[in-house]
């Protein structure tokens, strides 16, 4: 292999250096000094915890430069007081006391300074650095060479005692560089110095004696070698801080200043000594900083950073808390810190352990954000392990897996995580050796999709709602992954979500008339990337046709005029409509005519539903449904029929009541009532007499009760008054009872007056033209006595029946001046008012005198004449009642 390409590969083994980068690195030595390979082969006894490292041969390199090289610190320890013995083929044994451990003061110089750090400083006497400036100015390529040994310049000036035999290896090593580094073409050169990484350091640990480090590095060799390689490239602030690539921050609060021995020595009590970059603390606030920035770190790749600081005051108390690498808090105190020899290793700490790279997190909102720190080391309990995030809170040590003594994973949960929590990430962890840092990982908060209008109806049924998710405006975070409806009843009282794979879907199997809240959810990718429900839709579906009508139509109670009803009681399961409404339709006949009605029941929420139907007429048979109805259609029940109870009938129609009305009886008829409303049993007549024509006449005992069969509607009334009115009460019975009576009034006709008996006497005084008789007042009848009258009539031919003549009476009064013109036979000669003959008295008929009109003209001799005595009476104005009696006189 050329000598080029295996430099390079040596180079690029020592950037991405880890425990064995420095057998890789001895590897290749081998290999450019072009040994033999197997002449020297390395052999660990696992006895002491080591393991066999295979394809790394260390083909020419003496024993002596391979022992800082293997026995890295995890070696050491793991036979701890037991003492390790490490033998190569071909040399002597050499044995390390691993015991003594704690040596820390013996090889801990001033300021801090450690031995590592005085085996440097003993590297090369003067004369000897002069020598070698002397051969680099002569070499070529000599103004890429020289900044590989600048760092190398100030520890020429110091000395270590212990170490004089380094020397002679450097004396060994000079032509060695001199001659690879004149065969780098400048490209690599440059290369090699933009990783930062020369090969000088390396080729020198190499070449330490063993031998001399025995007793300064019993612990920690590979540490120490390795730090004594890399102060070749640390910044120790002797010369000014441009050099090394470091500056200030424009905007601190506080100012770095650089102290060293040559330009600003340090001073005042309480300062360290040396070379150093100093923050003046004194009087200043809490929360104020000092940046000091370091050169950019073009690597993409693990860096270890070491550095020295050093707080003091003139109290001793400490001025400040070191929050992370050049940052100090103060917190009142006055003071200094300081801050020296400043080394970016290109390759991870060897003290502390080393965080492999940490991925980014991306989590749904709400969500555990779980950060896998991977770390390459041992930890104990001792150990502060955190995550720490920039700008957002810190997250606490969840869980820690420990595989073996060199890996173990941290686990860190960021609870419920929010777009405030979102941002930077790193790994930390704190241990006596130093703090181990990853990179920067990013945690990803995602706010789960919410859409931002509720969804759009498109057309709705009694039992399915069709729906356009109208989900495209949403809030949150995508891609959607999948939809869902989530629709419930608005009581709550049910609930259910189907995924949806178009724009639009049909909820179904849903109740009728029932309020749903619909709304749609979206999903991203991610666990809980589910969001919130959407705005909801509120909407009713229709009502649907009720199941059935009413069942189980009972009749609870009959009156005359009403009816009370039930029946099952049904719920929403029956109506499938919560607007609907139950209507009582009865009809039944009256007049004739069929009357139909309906009515509205409210009882139906009862758990015992009824409906009393009233205004109804007795004992009529009325025909009884239910009807269920509501917005989409109707059912009915079965028809009950039903008749009513019996009531007290109504009164006898006035018009009916007919009365035949005679002198001394009545004969009443009469119809019925129009309603029955039963079967009639009964009629009862009351009468009595309530007035007379004659005032003479005692009524109070004219009064009387008769009952007649339901079937007979006539009575005849007898041994009634003349001239009397009589009021007549009928009602109708049923079984119920008697209805309201109805009274009308009939009048017996009057009767004519009785007259007294008269015999056939001797008139009084008789002359040739005049007949003087005695009259008797008549009796009356019904109607007082109005008129007396005296009729005197011719005789003519004998009557054959005296009887007859004497029954005779004259009602038609003829005056004697009209008697020859009407031919009668008979005139009135007198007639006397009622209180002319009060008592009986004489009358003489022919007198030729006037009385009331009528003249009693004188007898004609020798003429037959048949006097009359008749008594009218006269009611209210109508005809007059007469009696008559016989001839009074004698035939003249």
């Amino acid at each position: 292999t050329s000598i080029k390409s295996v430099f390079l590969h040596l180079l690029r083994k020592v950037t991405y250096a880890s425990e064995d980068a420095a057998l890789l690195v001895a590897d290749a030595v081998c290999q450019l000094a072009g040994s033999p390979s197997g002449r020297y082969r390395r052999k660990l006894s696992e006895e002491q915890g080591a393991m066999e490292k295979p394809g790394s041969a260390l083909a020419c390199v003496p024993v002596s430069y391979v022992y800082p090289v293997i026995l890295a610190p995890g070696y050491c320890t793991a036979t701890q007081k037991k003492g390790a013995r490490q033998q190569i083929e071909g040399e002597q044994a050499v044995t390390i006391n691993c015991e003594k451990q704690d040596s820390t003061s013996e090889f801990k110089g001033h300021h801090g300074q450690s031995c590592a750090n005085r085996a440097v400083d003993a590297f090369a006497p003067r004369e000897a650095y002069n020598q070698i400036r002397d051969k680099v100015d002569n070499a070529e390529n000599k103004s890429l060479i020289r900044p590989l040994l600048h760092g190398v310049d100030p520890f020429f000036e110091r000395s270590c005692p212990r170490l004089e035999k380094l020397r002679e290896n450097w004396n060994i090593l000079r032509p060695f560089l001199k001659d690879q580094l004149s065969n780098v073409e400048e490209r690599q050169l440059e290369q090699i110095m933009e990783r930062a990484t020369p090969p000088v350091p390396a080729l020198v640990r190499l070449h330490l004696e063993w031998t001399q480090m025995m007793d300064c590095l019993p612990s920690s060799p590979l540490a120490c070698a390795c730090e004594v390689v890399q102060r070749l490239r640390c910044c120790t602030f002797d010369e000014p801080l441009g050099s090394c690539g470091y500056s200030q921050s424009d905007d601190d609060d506080l100012n770095w200043d650089q102290v060293n021995v040559p330009m600003k020595p340090a001073s005042g009590q309480g300062m360290p000594s040396g070379s150093f970059m100093l923050v003046n603390t004194s009087g200043r606030f809490s929360g104020q900083k000092a940046h000091l920035l370091m050169p950019h770190l073009k690597e993409n790749d693990t860096h270890c950073i070491d550095f020295h600081y050093y707080v003091s005051s003139k109290s001793g108390a400490s001025p400040g808390t070191l929050n992370v690498v050049f940052e100090v808090v103060t917190s009142g105190h006055s003071g200094y810190v300081a801050v020296d020899e400043v080394k970016v290793l290109g390759h991870p700490c060897t003290k502390t352990p080393h965080f492999l790279r940490l991925q980014s997190v991306e989590v749904n909102a709400g969500q555990f954000a779980t950060f896998q720190c991977t770390a390459n080391g041992g930890t104990d309990s001792s150990d502060r392990l955190w995550l720490q995030g920039i700008y957002v809170r810190d997250a606490p040590l969840k869980d820690i897996k420990v595989f073996n003594s060199r890996r173990f994973v941290a686990l860190f949960s960021v609870v419920n995580a929010t777009k405030r929590d979102a941002g930077n990430y790193r790994c930390m962890i704190r241990t006596e050796g130093g703090v181990g840092v990853s990179n920067y990982a990013e945690l990803i908060v995602k706010e789960p999709p919410v859409p931002i209008a509720p969804p759009q109806l498109s057309s709705v049924g009694a039992t399915y709602l069709w729906i356009q998710l109208n989900a495209n405006s949403i809030n949150g975070d995508g891609p959607i992954i999948q939809r869902e409806v989530e629709y419930r009843t608005s009581s709550g009282s049910w609930y259910d979500i189907q995924p949806v794979d178009s724009t639009s879907y049909k909820i179904g199997h849903l109740d009728p008339d029932t309020e749903y809240e619909i709304s749609v959810l979206l999903t991203r990718p991610g666990e809980g990337g589910t969001g919130s429900p959407g705005p909801a839709l509120k909407t009713r579906t229709k009502c649907a046709d009720p199941m059935r009508g009413p069942r189980r139509l009972e009749v609870v109670e009959i009156k005359s005029r009403q009816i009370t009803i039930c029946w099952e009681p049904f719920g929403y399961n029956v109506t499938r409509c919560h607007r609907y409404n139950l209507t009582v339709h009865y009809r039944y006949q009256a007049g004739g005519q069929e009357q139909v009605r309906e009515e509205v029941s409210w009882d139906t929420e009862s758990s015992h539903p009824q409906h009393t139907i009233t205004n109804l007429s007795p004992y009529t048979n009325v025909s009884i449904k239910l009807v269920l109805m509501n917005p989409e259609g109707r059912k009915e029940s079965q028809e009950l029929v039903v008749q009513t109870d019996e009531d007290v009938p109504s009164a006898v129609p006035l018009e009916s009541i007919q009365g035949s009305t005679f002198e001394e009886k009545i004969f009443l008829q009469w119809r019925e009532p129009v309603q029955t409303y039963g079967v009639i049993t009964l009629y009862e007549i009351t009468y009595k007499a309530v007035s007379s024509f004659d005032p003479e006449i005692d009524l109070s005992n004219q009064s009387g009760r008769v009952s007649k069969l339901g079937n007979e509607t006539h009575y005849l009334f007898f041994g009634l008054y003349p001239g009397t009115t009589y009021s007549f009460t009928i009602r109708a019975s049923t079984a119920k009872g008697f209805g309201p009576p109805i009274t009308n009034q009939f009048t017996t006709k009057i009767s004519a007056p009785s007259m007294p008996p008269y015999e056939l006497e001797t008139p009084l005084n008789q002359t040739d033209s005049t007949v003087t008789v005695l009259l008797k007042p008549a009796q009356s009848r019904g109607a007082p006595v109005s008129v007396y009258q005296i009729v005197v009539e011719e005789e003519r031919p004998r009557r054959t029946k005296k009887t007859t003549e004497i029954l005779k009476c004259y009602p038609v009064p003829i005056h004697f001046q009209n008697a020859s013109l009407l031919n009668s036979q008979y005139y009135f000669a007198a007639e006397i008012p009622a209180n002319g003959l009060l008592a009986a008295q004489p009358f003489t008929i022919g007198d030729n005198k006037t009385y009331s009109g009528f003249w009693n003209t004188p007898l004609l001799p020798h003429k037959s004449y048949s006097i009359y005595f008749q008594a009218a009476s006269r009611a209210n104005g109508g005809s007059h009642k007469r009696g008559c009696d016989s001839e009074t006189g004698p035939r003249a």
